[in-house]
């Protein structure tokens, strides 16, 4: 019978017949097939009767003095109670068969005690046989009879130990010097850390019992900053050992740093209305409160504009920034503001600068009588200048395209009388120029002052007939700059420009 675990008690019971006397000897009273005893010399007493038969019980427990064997701790009994001492009729010798080595101890009639023990290794495979003789009980040397019953264990386990439900604490980035390694393991035994895969050298804890359970066991000392490979070394009862890959541990006393940096499609100075930044971590930083304090939008700093669309990783975050006004928009994150799995505080991110510039695509030229000044003073002449240095005037009314054709060619507006209805092509490249980026509330011109975002959404009117019917014109979206062929009839939205 093969045990799995030499903690669990063995045990190893003989239940031996009575002896009955006749004139010419003695013989085992038995079960068929039972093999008799042998005859011997006529007793000068005879021998008691016995009913029933003994009972014999092993206990394993470690060795005191060596890790690699156990140590058998025996005792027996007759069925009704009484001790070997109180059978001098009876002796009794166990046979413990250790490989093909053999040990013999023998229970003398009259002993004392009722115990005997044996110690093996604890990768032997141990055979126990009990031999009983019925002897005279004033001369044990006379056997009257005796009977021999095998019963053989195999304690032997061969299998390694397992480890399961590996955990380090506080975590693999803890503070702490001495990290505290849990496992679970289903035998018994002895256990130890290293730092080598091979468990053979670079021990960094000291050795421990093994439990079948859940095992605790904080290192040595770490170097800061170091990583550090954990791999424990499990010998359970049976000399079986295994050497298991735990995780890694690195002590990180290192604040988090923030790098800040423009996306790389926008160049500085932007023209856009919005556009994004990055942000960096040069290790992982928390992103769930439950944990620490983790980055969120909040923490970045945004001097004249506002951060948008947050979009975080441990180490990576995005924003959308949308200036207020022409200018300087400076980003930061201070100091304080988010952890880093160790719980380290972050320090003070750089500062970026960008330069929001709409001027450099669309320039507000308007004029009031003959003098520089700008749609906000004078609205009834606000005018812009697109990149291609065509100037633009406010939206005007809804007409059929003949009709905004001359309004545009007698127009006498911002002090200029040289203006035109736009082609289709200036009105696509307008939107392409991101026209619809320069008014509104995500503009640097007031919505009501020039085109408002609202206009732009909608179809206007150009000089462009179409190439097949020359009853339909182009017209345009400047918003996304998406032409439609429809009847000159049609009454749409215009502007007049001019070079």
């Amino acid at each position: 019978m093969l045990v799995e675990s030499i903690f669990k008690k063995i045990f190893l019971t003989l239940m031996m017949v009575g002896m009955a006397t006749s004139c010419g000897g003695a013989k085992f009273k038995g079960d068929a097939g039972q093999v008799a005893g042998t005859e011997s010399e006529k007793p000068v007493e005879q021998p008691t009767d016995v009913a029933g038969g003994f009972g014999l019980t092993c206990i394993p427990s470690d060795n005191p003095t060596d890790q690699l064997a156990t140590d058998f701790n025996c005792t027996f009994m007759t069925e009704d109670g009484r001790k070997f001492q109180d059978r001098p009729d009876i002796k009794l010798d166990v046979q413990v068969k250790i490989g093909e080595e053999i040990v013999l101890v023998v229970m003398k009639p009259g002993s004392a005690s009722n115990n005997f023990t044996f110690t093996v290794a604890k990768s032997d495979i141990v055979t126990v046989q009990i031999n009983a003789k019925f002897v005279n009980p004033l001369d044990g040397n006379k056997i009257l009879s005796e009977r021999s019953s095998p019963l053989s264990e195999v304690y032997d386990d061969k299998s390694p130990p397992s480890i399961s439900n590996v955990k380090i604490t506080p975590n693999k980035f803890g503070k702490t010097l001495t990290p505290e390694v849990m496992f679970d393991s289903n035998k018994r035994g002895k256990f130890q850390l290293f730092s080598s895969q091979d468990c053979a050298s670079g021990a960094i804890s000291a050795m421990k019992d093994l439990i079948k359970g859940t095992n605790v066991l904080n290192t040595n000392p770490l170097t800061p900053n170091s990583r550090l490979d954990i791999y424990a070394k499990l010998t359970d009862d049976f000399v079986n050992s295994i050497c298991a890959p735990i995780d890694y541990y690195k002590h990180d006393d290192i604040a988090p740093t923030f790098d800040i940096q423009l996306h790389a499609a926008y160049t500085n100075p932007v023209n856009q209305s919005n556009f994004v930044i990055e942000i960096k971590s040069n290790e992982d930083v928390i992103i769930d409160s439950r944990y620490g304090n983790p980055l969120d939008m909040s923490d970045v700093s945004v001097v004249n504009g506002a951060c948008s669309h947050w979009y975080f990783l441990p180490n990576t975050a995005t924003c959308r920034v949308t200036p207020q006004s022409a200018g300087e928009v400076k980003i930061k994150i201070d100091s304080g503001k988010a952890q880093d799995l160790a719980g380290n505080n972050n320090t003070a991110s750089n500062e970026l600068v960008v330069t929001f510039a709409p001027a450099s695509l669309w320039t507000d030229i308007t004029t009031s009588n003959g003098v520089a000044s700008s749609c906000t003073a004078d609205k009834n002449n606000c005018t812009l200048r697109d990149p291609s240095a065509l100037w633009w005037s406010k939206t005007q009314q809804t007409l059929h395209q003949a009709a905004a054709l001359s309004r545009c060619n007698g127009l006498n507006y911002n002090g200029k009388t040289d203006w035109r209805l736009a082609t289709g092509n200036e009105l696509r490249r307008a939107a392409q120029d991101k026209i619809y980026q320069v008014a509104g509330s995500n503009g640097w011109i007031h919505a009501g002052d020039w085109i408002s975002q609202g206009d732009m959404q909608n179809c206007f009117w150009s000089s462009s007939s179409d190439a097949n019917d020359t009853l339909k014109a182009e017209c345009v979206d400047l918003e996304t700059g998406v032409t439609t062929i429809i009847s000159k009839n049609n009454s749409q939205l215009y502007v007049c420009v001019r070079q």
